[in-house]
């Protein structure tokens, strides 16, 4: 796509169910660290938060 070259990154924020079938997998990148890292895990979702160690 066009529009997205060069783009470091892309958000897409939506409640459209449909958007759903286009995820490999869930997928939560945490700004505010909110969510338990091993919690995420058990619930099937990958977490990445940003500004918490590895």
């Amino acid at each position: 796509m066009r529009l997205l070259d060069g783009a470091a990154y892309v958000t897409i924020l939506t409640q459209w169910n449909e958007s759903r079938a286009l995820l490999a997998a869930p997928v939560i990148v945490g700004l505010r660290n909110v969510y338990n890292p091993a919690d995420m895990a058990t619930a099937g979702i990958t977490n990445s938060s940003i500004g918490r160690p590895a």
